[in-house]
């Protein structure tokens, strides 16, 4: 198994701590993250690429990649591993193949999910939302509501997904590409719902 889609599969069931910097969209285990904290004074988390930098309260955890995946066999109990899930990222294509297998386990749908950047598309049928946050914000976006420009950077992951299988689909849907969008909370937290996949997917009633 690649250590990438492991560390990927602990976000559907433990809460993430969130720190965007640049194009960098780090992803720390929450747990961990606290029991690190809770000898210190509130700090907000920062990994920094630049240990000089000294700007910022820092909790040292190593970001999982290709180069170093060896190290999540060693400490995969230990939820020590950061994951950078910048759009086009080896982290986010990983959690991408994670979805794709979560969704053909349970249903044996065969589908194609890929990050986007954002939703361009007039004829955006349906979406789901990975995450309580993500769910609301999608849905207002989808009705034309107003979204703060607050709330939209909440989002931390899009992704376009098709099912290769038209007939296995709502006909109203077959054909049409399904979002799928991740958000934070407003204290950084990410709480996947992955049974938002299964419960949200819009199968044909015979599947």
């Amino acid at each position: 198994l690649y250590p990438l889609w492991l560390r990927c599969g602990e976000m559907l069931f433990r809460k993430q701590k969130i720190t965007v910097k640049n194009e960098a969209i780090m992803v720390a285990d929450a747990d961990t993250v606290d029991l690190h904290l809770s000898s210190r004074a509130p700090a907000s988390l920062e990994i920094a690429k630049d240990k000089n930098d000294a700007s910022a309260r820092q909790i040292e955890l190593d970001v999982l990649s290709d180069k170093n995946a060896e190290i999540y066999w060693q400490r995969s109990d230990n939820y020590d591993t950061v994951l950078d899930l910048r759009i086009w990222g080896q982290a986010n294509t990983a959690l991408c193949r994670v979805m794709e297998k979560w969704l053909n386990h349970f249903y044996q749908v065969p589908v194609q999910i890929q990050p986007v950047e954002e939703v361009k598309d007039g004829k955006w049928v349906w979406h789901i939302g990975l995450d309580q946050e993500s769910s609301s914000i999608l849905n207002d976006l989808y009705n034309g509501n107003e979204v703060t420009g607050e709330r939209n950077q909440r989002l931390v992951s899009l992704f376009r997904m098709e099912i290769r299988d038209k007939t296995l689909i709502r006909p109203d849907i077959a054909g049409q590409p399904i979002y799928l969008g991740m958000a934070m909370t407003a204290d950084n937290l990410l709480r996947l719902k992955p049974q938002n996949l299964l419960v949200n997917l819009p199968l044909a009633e015979s599947t």
